[in-house]
């Protein structure tokens, strides 16, 4: 049950998802979009972040290749999505994506702990952000 329901708009207009998606796209140079799951909205007290990765600065970044199914809808012009960054990419140690995918959660919610983000900008406390999808 939605403790407090928010439509899609006061969302991404609220300046808390401003902020996080700026910070989120400047810590990690290989996020080129941050985007809300609007289906999940009314659905989940959680809002669901749907991220857009450049899989070539994403790859060097990490020295990972794209796995060869997301690599082959690429070349055919189409795009491919996961909610779990080890399925677009070829990890040595499945840990390292878990830990990018918790760098990334971490980091989103850090702002709404921040001193610096006055509480009448903040989205109400029970709908916390958390990656939904990484996507190409």
């Amino acid at each position: 049950m939605i403790k407090t329901p928010l439509t899609y708009e006061q969302i991404v207009d609220s300046y808390e998802f401003k902020v996080v998606s700026k910070l989120l796209r400047k810590e990690y140079p290989w996020i080129k979009k941050v985007e809300i799951d609007r289906p999940s909205l009314s659905e989940y007290n959680m809002i669901f972040l749907e991220i857009q990765v450049d899989y070539e600065l994403f790859s060097e970044y990490y020295d990972v290749e794209l796995r060869p199914y997301p690599k082959k809808l690429i070349e055919q012009g189409e795009g491919y999505d996961s909610p779990f960054l080890n399925l677009l990419f070829t990890f040595d140690d499945r840990d390292i994506a878990a830990g990018i995918l918790e760098n990334i959660n971490d980091l989103a919610n850090s702002v709404r702990k921040s001193p610096a983000l006055p509480q009448d900008l903040k989205l109400p406390k029970e709908r916390v952000f958390a990656v939904g999808l990484f996507y190409i």
